[in-house]
């Protein structure tokens, strides 16, 4: 077969998958989905995709098959951002990524994303993310203390001491953080901000303690290179000062 061939025959079966995502009765969604399946097997796709080929992932396909016709400069280029509450953090970041020659996927544009390539115009969270991790280089979850939280009483082991209320990140952002973390290990960074509760889970998983220092700003431009990300500070100095990351740590209640 043919590259023009190929490619051709790959973006007709994108095609027919958002007509199969639209479709609204489940057993003919079922039916043409599993012939969709087949043929596509049938192609030489690229293993690196990561094609799951399950009918609850049709959406996360769909944004893999996409990314075939991206080029591949332009999403080196792209970080997805997840972050909570705290505003002043998400700007501070976006401002250190527009600085390194990065370019932060804003919500609103993942949902203009995730229509164009499923063709659902009320597309779930779900869908989103997928769509917005697969069009980014990286996905950097910004870890901030925005709620506080602590173990009931009655689940506290005999003899020992109660806890305090500790900053937590949202609940949002710890699970979008596991979602990137199981699908794409290797492109997702962690940034923690301040003195957070501790996540079992998330043990053993080394995260950017981010305080604004040039040593950190260093680190976390060597985990986007790691990454894939086409970062560009040669010659830029900007990036080093642009910023005050350590003025993003607040404690969540006023006091």
């Amino acid at each position: 077969m043919t590259k023009g061939l190929q490619e051709s025959r790959l973006k007709a079966f994108l095609l027919e998958g958002r007509k199969i995502l639209r479709l609204r009765n489940p057993v003919e969604q079922r039916k043409r989905w599993e012939q969709w399946k087949n043929g596509l097997k049938a192609l030489p796709v690229p293993s690196e995709l990561g094609l799951s080929l399950r009918f609850d992932q049709l959406s996360w396909d769909l944004t893999r098959l996409e990314r075939l016709f991206s080029p591949p400069e332009t999403i080196a280029t792209k970080v997805y951002v997840v972050h909570g509450r705290n505003d002043s953090a998400r700007q501070t970041m976006f401002s250190f990524l527009h600085a390194v020659g990065l370019e932060p996927i804003e919500w609103l544009e993942a949902i203009e994303l995730t229509i164009k390539s499923t063709g659902d115009l009320n597309p779930y969270v779900g869908a989103i993310l997928d769509t917005a991790f697969s069009n980014a280089q990286a996905i950097v979850v910004l870890m901030t203390g925005d709620d506080l939280a602590r173990l009931g009483t009655r689940f506290i082991a005999a003899g020992a001491p109660n806890e305090e209320l500790t900053p937590q990140a949202r609940p949002n952002v710890i699970f979008e953080a596991g979602l990137a973390l199981g699908r794409h290990p290797h492109r997702t960074i962690v940034v923690e901000f301040g003195t957070l509760r501790h996540i079992s889970d998330l043990a053993g998983k080394h995260a950017v303690r981010m305080d604004g220092s040039v040593e950190k700003r260093q680190e976390l431009v060597t985990r986007l290179r790691a990454a894939g990300c086409k970062v560009r500070t040669e010659d830029k100095t900007e990036w080093l000062t642009i910023g005050d990351f350590n003025s993003v740590i607040v404690y969540p209640d006023k006091r």
